[in-house]
């Protein structure tokens, strides 16, 4: 190889390009040398010029023709190299490697000639070192088009000390550079001459170049990984650039420095994100020409209202909204809010009247960048079939009623009557259960539909009819929330319509009603009805607080499969609060359905509501979330109303995850009601949830009518009582025995056993007993809203271990014999046995819990010790007074916090105040004591309370937190004084005290005062 030559420039004047032809060769790239390597002269052909050794070097401009071989690429082959220029002639794609080393250009350009085809892009892995030569030059990149995806991918590190400059050779050409590495731009300026486009991707990064556009026309820049622009842009008049014009609806693209000039932008697709008006320059802004998003950090929609001060139009300082174009917030939420006329004359109104977007599923860091909710609340007058798109994470069918990332419609949704009808479809981005709240009057009439299925050339669509509504996800799960009652599509006519949920390729979509304090009826009457299909799962619910109350009545609910036998699932999702179906003389009914419009018409604003017919397939009602949903009036029918259809439908509580909670289905106390709304002819499925009731429940298990199954090995399920106690009593009358993991249709390996809701108010006595089977099994106790524990299980429990979990009260109330210890995670558990040891003979747990009660813990034969995990927990005896013994000892040390809660009532120990008798070693370690004073008693002076009776002769070890032996509490109405060596010598002893006079004068204060200075008394905070 030669020794690169000395350039020597200025008077001379000629190109960069003529003086590589006076001094160096050019060397075509043939491959015939039957590797990829650089250095093997065997791969290359001097077609002009003269060259030593036949190997490119600084000095020579390099092509790669397309009659060369390329097989594997070409490759530096472990070493630097250098060419002064590249050309890729006629060729597709192929990748020059090296990562690792460097190519040094020393004129720098690469240039692109006669290619034709899609996703053409040659690759450079290796690192780039653009020589300067006089420190005059540019590197210059030609022909590279962004209108065919073509493009030069740089996948390795930039040096350089000249500026880049992206050019156009071909009619109609984009230059395209494609920045796959962090800093691949290295630094300097960047120009973007005529038709010139920028793309990025590979990694997430920050372009802090400066970027000028140069010449009149269009730019475009795009990003397939999230980019920010930190360099500023420069867009003069007579230019346009285009954001996201590469087809990749995750481009992100991040504005972090003013923009200048009189150009305009357009958001072509992906995403834009803003956080000042000064990212914006005074030309023209078109938000989302192809469904392109505008993501406003922390900016509001007002201020970019003022900012565009000429309104809507085409001119410069105005805007325009195109066609499926997207909002997103970041920072703050977003309120989009216009009324009457905007400053060119246009009707607001008809600011959305298109298919547009709320919120933007663009990610960063592996979150949604918009992150904040969008309310629309511009009243919209569609004049054709409209979608909207959401992008957001809502609760879902597990989350709780008001959280997420959930968009809200309260503008009034309508259209212009007969003549200009509007249909509204809601769909969803991709992105995590995707959520949007109607809230304002929707009294639009027109129809839309969608595609749920598709066999060849024949198309199977579903049409809402008009005025109906039609919410499809396609794969992304998307709910439609109806605010109130008052929001409920009205513009039907009286046709017949549906509140359609219908997807082609699967995914999850339905509707939901929000509930409210005092209760909100639902009812859409005969002629606009609900209508389901999906092959994943498709919903309808409500959500709401807790104490909050929805009811849906007086429609059909329409759940469709495309074969007249085929099956199909129906999950009722009440996330929070309550849903009743069905009210007195106004049922809910279920109906399975078939039919679909095979004709290959477009889908239009006119449309009829699909004709569907009676289906006689199986129909499963699946309930889902946290709330209960009540069977108040239900009616399983055909069509027309006159046919039950009961047979075909089955019942499943819960979704079958082990890790959630799916509430409660309650039916009428058992006997009393009619077989629908009883479910007394119907097999249920506990998987996940709880049926709640009153009376005795005596099914048996197994799969056929009127009995129960646990069918899943993780999902547990159980039971709830409301109204007064449920007696569960399986198979045969009495206790039978039943294998944990081992009984068929028992709960499975490990599937736990659920008892309580949030709208629980009575006990759950569970009669039968359970064998464990060796391993810790899970009883899941939900919190009610009433006094008595949500469950008893009065049964015996043996051979294994126990947790407790949830917040409700658990009482056990059999001599348990089961040795493998007991653990309190959450909640109460309540010992309530007063022969044997509730807990059987092992070790006691609290981590995070509650041991509470009256019976007894361990034997005497057999100590069971209680200790505390890192979560701490408490331990109060009674449900109310009461006497807790332990043979055992018992350890408060916790790296949580730990305490001892004490009733007193009267100075009896057990009906008069707590008291834990305790037959072992006992271990303070600064837990707290918290004492509560039943209102009306005041005890007398020298009243002894023993609030810890140490029945052994070992001394109380530690003390209570701020409550060393002899403290005095003086704070407040009742006096007293605590002791760890009272009684026999180390029990733990309250006495009360004189109350303290009030003072009649300074003398008798300052006497007061110097009382307060005995041994170890100190004034503590009033304790509860």
């Amino acid at each position: 190889m030669r020794t690169r030559p000395i350039r020597v420039l200025g008077a001379i004047g000629l190109s960069l390009a003529g003086l590589s032809t006076l001094w160096g060769a050019t060397i075509d790239w043939t491959g015939g040398g039957g590797n990829a390597n650089w250095d093997n002269a065997a791969n290359w052909n001097v077609t002009s010029g003269s060259d030593a050794d036949g190997i490119p070097d600084g000095d020579d401009d390099v092509t790669f023709p397309a009659a060369g071989t390329y097989t594997s690429g070409v490759s530096l082959n472990g070493a630097d190299r250098a060419a002064n220029s590249l050309t890729f002639a006629t060729i597709t794609g192929f990748t020059l490697a090296g990562v690792g080393n460097t190519l040094d250009l020393t004129s720098g350009s690469v240039t692109r000639q006669n290619v034709t085809g899609n996703e053409v892009k040659q690759i450079i892995t290796c690192n780039l070192n653009l020589l300067p030569v006089a420190g005059t030059n540019t590197w210059s990149i030609s022909g590279y088009r962004a209108a065919d995806n073509s493009t030069l991918e740089l996948r390795g590190a930039l040096t350089r000390s000249v500026p880049i400059t992206l050019t156009s050779t071909t009619v109609n050409g984009e230059g395209a550079l494609g920045i796959w590495a962090a800093g691949g731009l290295g630094s300097g300026d960047l120009t973007l001459g005529a038709n010139a486009s920028l793309l990025f991707g590979g990694v997430e990064q920050t372009v802090i170049n400066p970027i000028a556009l140069v010449g009149a026309g269009d730019r475009h820049l795009s990003a397939y990984m999230p980019v920010t622009l930190a360099g500023g842009i420069d867009i003069p008049a007579g230019t346009r650039l285009r954001f996201g014009y590469h087809n990749n609806v995750q481009h992100l693209l991040i504005l972090d420095a003013p923009t200048t000039g009189a150009g305009n932008i357009e958001l072509f697709r992906g995403a834009l994100a803003i956080n000042n008006l000064n990212q914006l320059t005074s030309g023209n802004l078109v938000m989302g020409a192809a469904n392109g998003a505008l993501i406003l950090d922390g900016v509001a929609w007002s201020d970019l209202m003022a900012n565009r001060s000429g309104g809507w139009g085409t001119g410069a300082n105005q805007f325009q909204i195109g066609g499926g174009a997207r909002f997103g917030a970041r920072t703050a939420p977003l309120l989009i809010q216009d009324s009457g006329l905007d400053a060119a004359g246009v009707n607001t109104n008809n600011y959305f009247d298109r298919s547009f977007g709320i919120g933007a599923p663009h990610q960063k860091g592996g979150a949604f960048y918009a992150n904040q909710p969008v309310t629309l609340d511009t009243d919209t007058r569609f004049t054709d079939c409209r979608t909207i798109e959401m992008a957001g994470a809502g609760p879902g069918f597990n989350g709780t009623h008001g959280t997420g990332l959930v968009h809200t419609i309260t503008a009034d949704l309508s259209d212009g009557g007969p003549a200009l009808r509007g249909g509204v479809k809601i769909t969803a981005s991709p992105s995590t259960y995707s959520e949007v709240i109607l809230a304002g009057a929707n009294t639009w009439t027109g129809s839309h539909g969608t595609d749920a299925n598709s066999i060849g050339s024949v198309v199977s669509r579903h049409f809402c009819g008009l005025g109906g509504l039609m919410t499809s996800g396609n794969t992304q799960p998307v709910f439609t929330t109806f605010a109130s009652p008052a929001s409920l599509p009205t513009g039907n006519a009286g046709n017949t319509a549906y509140l359609s949920a219908f997807n082609r390729s699967g995914g999850i979509s339905g509707y939901l009603v929000t509930a409210a304090p005092g209760g909100a009826v639902y009812d859409t009457g005969t002629n606009l009805n609900w209508a389901f299909g999906s092959n994943i799962q498709a919903v309808l619910g409500s959500t709401g607080l807790t104490g909050d109350s929805a009811s849906l009545e007086g429609s059909n609910v329409l759940i469709h499969s495309d074969l007249v036998g085929g099956s199909q699932n129906l999950s009722l999702l009440v996330r929070g609060g309550v849903l009743e179906l069905g009210a007195a003389g106004n049922p809910l009914r279920f109906v399975p359905v078939t039919g679909n419009d095979t004709n290959a018409t477009p889908i239009t604003r006119s449309q009829p509501a699909t004709t569907y017919t009676d289906a006689t397939g199986t129909r499963t009602l699946i309930k889902r979330g946290s709330g209960t949903l009540i069977l108040e009036n239900i009616a399983y029918t055909t069509m027309d109303g006159s046919g039950d259809t009961s047979g075909q439908f089955l019942w499943q509580i819960g979704s079958g995850s082990n890790a959630v909670y799916d509430g409660a289905v309650r039916v009428p106390p058992i006997g009393t009601g009619d077989n629908s709304n009883s479910l007394e002819n119907y097999n249920i499925s506990l998987l996940g949830g709880v049926l709640e009731s009153s009376g005795t429940f005596s099914r048996s298990l197994g799969t056929a009518a009127n009995q129960v199954q646990w069918p899943n090995n993780t999902a547990g399920g159980g039971f709830s009582a409301y109204g007064g106690d449920l007696t569960v009593d399986l198979n045969n009358p009495g206790p039978d025995t039943f294998v944990w993991a081992t009984t068929a249709l028992f709960p499975r390996v490990n599937a736990p056993l659920i008892f309580g809701s949030a709208t629980a108010d009575a006990t759950v006595r569970w009669s039968d007993n359970i064998n464990l089977n060796n391993a810790a099994r899970t009883v899941w106790v939900m919190r009610g809203t009433g006094t008595a524990p949500e469950a008893d299980i009065q049964g015996l429990l043996s051979n294994g271990s126990l947790v407790k979990t949830g917040a409700g009260v658990l009482a056990l109330s059999a001599p348990n014999t089961y040795a493998g210890g007991t653990t309190i995670s959450d909640g109460t558990l309540r010992v309530a046995n007063i022969t044997g040891s509730a807990v059987g003979t092992g070790d006691v747990l609290i981590n995070g819990g509650t041991l509470a009660g009256d019976g007894i813990v361990g034997l005497a034969s057999n100590a069971a010790n209680i200790s505390f995990g890192a979560n701490g927990g408490a331990i109060s005896p009674g449900p109310t007074t009461a006497i807790l013994t332990v043979y055992g000892n018992v350890n408060f040390t916790s790296a949580g916090a730990t305490s001892l809660q004490i009733e007193l009532n009267d100075a009896t120990a057990g009906s008069g105040y707590d008291q834990l008798n305790i037959f072992g070693a006992v271990t303070l370690a600064d837990a707290t004591l918290n004492l509560t004073w039943m209102p009306g008693f005041t005890p007398t002076p020298g009243t002894t309370f023993t609030l810890i009776d140490n029945d052994l002769d070992d001394a109380v070890a530690g003390s209570f937190l701020d409550l060393p032996d002899g403290t005095e509490y003086l704070g407040g109405s009742i006096n007293w004084r605590i002791d760890y060596d009272g009684g026999s010598g180390n029990d733990v002893v309250l006495t009360i005290l004189a109350p303290i006079p009030e003072p009649a004068s300074a003398a008798l204060l300052a006497l007061a005062g110097a009382a307060l200075l005995r041994r170890r008394r100190q004034a503590l905070p009033a304790l509860r």
